[in-house]
Order: C-alpha cells, then structure tokens, then sequence
C-alpha cells in the first residue's frame, strides 16, 4: 500500500477529487461541477469517484469541510504568543491570500455552497463551519481578556461576529471585482479598529 500523500494513494485521490471540485465550481458553478467532469479533471472514473464519497452530496459536504479547514490553517499559521498579534497576522495573511492566483479556488464556491439549494444541506454545514470559526475567535479573544489585554467587561462574542463579518465583505470585494477593499488594506484596518474598541480603556493595542 503506497503511503498517503502519494499519487496512488487513497488519501491523495480524496484530496485530488476536493480541489478539484472547489476548482470546477469556481468555474462552472453547482450545477457545472459534474460528477463527470470532477472525476475527469481528477484522473479518477466516476466509479472511483463514488466509491470514495459515496454521493455527490457527500462529496459537495467535503468540499465545504475544506474551505472551513483551509481557513482554520490559515488561523495557526497567524498564531502568535499575543492572542490579538494573532488576529491582525490573520487579517493580514487573509489579505494575502486574496491577491494570490488560487484564491478564487475558495472564495467563489464559499458563496456557492452559502446560496445553495436547500436540499443539498450545504447552507447547514457553511453555518456549522461558520460557527466553529467564530468560536476560535472567541477563544483568543477570552486568552486575551484573560491576560489583561482586552476590558473585562468587552462583548466578545460581538467582536468575533464582527471579525466573521469583515473577512466575509473581504471575500466578497474580490469574487464581485472590487479589490479595493483588499488592495487598501481595509480588513487589517477593521480589525485594528474593532480591537480598539474592545482594549482597555479604548487604547490603542497594536
């Protein structure tokens, strides 16, 4: 059996098929990303297809845990000892990630899965991956409350709504072609701002 990350491997097949689809439905949306057209872009025959997923739902519902995971990765990568040093490492590594040739790739099909047909269950696991993302916010927000870094008293369930927010209009600039929200640097600035607001004693803490 070959090791996985190998070309012949199981795992990198799975991983092969994901892109793929993520790029398809970038490119021809839902219904364009043919179970067909996946499988050839892939390398694989539809039947290695299903028998990995099983389904195109279960297939469409991978492609969705990707985007969340890709984005969490992003988050450790940003991770710095200061909980709030973290947050603005992320605001800038997203907006990097922006303007890089493979963007598209994550951003057209997070807004694909998001206004879905109901029936395929996307709009359920975008908000559950959603929710997840948010709640790491919340957990470096209360790291930082807990060192002192951030008021006692700050709403910080707001302030990671508010993050959420900011990089969702980030990923949207882009998709519809207003990349200047992106080239000014304007989520790094909301970011700043809204740590701000919740510092003590409103100081400036960046």
């Amino acid at each position: 059996m070959a090791p996985a990350g190998r070309p012949n491997s199981t795992a990198f097949k799975r991983d092969r098929i994901v892109e793929m689809t993520l790029r398809l439905i970038a490119d021809e949306g839902l219904e364009g990303a043919t179970t067909a057209r996946i499988a050839a872009a892939s390398g694989v025959s539809e039947a290695t297809l299903f028998r990995m997923f099983g389904t195109k739902q279960a297939l469409l519902l991978a492609a969705v845990d990707r985007v969340h995971e890709n984005f969490l990765r992003l988050m450790e990568a940003s991770r710095k000892d200061d909980p709030l040093e973290t947050l603005l490492e992320l605001a800038r590594l997203h907006t990097e990630s922006q303007v890089s040739s493979r963007a598209d790739h994550f951003t057209a099909p997070l807004f694909a899965f998001m206004t879905a047909p109901a029936r395929f269950g996307l709009r359920e696991a975008m908000a559950k991956g959603q929710l997840k993302i948010i709640e790491a916010y919340v957990e470096l927000l209360e790291r930082a409350r807990t060192a002192g870094r951030i008021s006692a008293d700050a709403d910080v369930r707001q302030a990671a709504w508010m993050f959420a927010a900011v990089f969702l209009v980030e990923d949207l600039s882009c998709l519809i072609g207003m990349p200047g929200f992106v080239l000014e640097g304007r989520a790094k600035i909301a970011m700043e701002q809204i740590i701000s607001c919740i510092s003590r004693d409103g100081a400036r803490i960046y």
